[in-house]
């Protein structure tokens, strides 16, 4: 079955002769995404499935995720604070409880400031929509090894792995945050 939404991209529906819906195809840029729906289980009388694989065709972002139990309760049973936010822990502070004042770099109209990681001064590229980037270079230089692979996409088809590396914190001026994740990639394929 295919299903196509105002102004949007055709979603296709593949189901099994039992009834039951085993697979999604969407398309997101130019790629197909395929979410399959398997090991389906009875849970207080509906059919639910366990397993839950997404295959963008690259096996860098397959993605499985797998349930060993599915919990139902009682409406009488359920409680509001089990349905509250959770409590967000703080990992950020402004050490003089004043705001930063950022001096900044600009060259060839990208913004650089200077930071700290683990104590190292580092001078980053600041963008505003973007996450926190290391090159592998720069990852070995402040000690932080990186862990994982999955695949980046830019500009065009091509995709480069990316890693992860944790460091202790990430200081720019008076402002710190604590445990900060950076991708870490290799952005030469992509430049160029």
């Amino acid at each position: 079955v295919t299903l196509t939404p105002p102004g949007g991209a055709p979603l296709e529906f593949g189901f099994a002769a039992d009834g039951w819906l085993r697979e999604l195809r969407s398309q997101i840029e130019g790629r197909t995404i395929t979410t399959r729906l398997e090991d389906y289980r009875a849970v207080a009388g509906l059919q639910l499935p366990f397993r839950l694989v997404v295959d963008e065709g690259d096996p860098r972002l397959l993605s499985e995720v797998q349930w060993a139990e599915v919990s139902v309760l009682d409406d009488d049973k359920l409680a509001a604070q089990d349905l509250a936010a959770p409590t967000a822990s703080i990992d950020f502070r402004f050490t003089d409880g004043q705001p930063v004042d950022l001096p900044f770099e600009l060259i060839n109209n990208h913004i650089y400031v200077q930071v700290e990681v683990n104590g190292q001064p580092l001078r980053l590229l600041f963008d505003t929509g973007g996450v926190n980037l290391l090159t592998p270079k720069a990852a070995e230089r402040l000690g932080l090894s990186s862990s994982g692979q999955l695949a980046a996409r830019g500009v065009g088809e091509k995709a480069q792995d990316v890693g992860f590396a944790q460091a202790e914190q990430l200081r720019i001026g008076t402002f710190e945050l604590d445990q900060p994740l950076f991708y870490v990639i290799d952005l030469g394929p992509m430049m160029g």
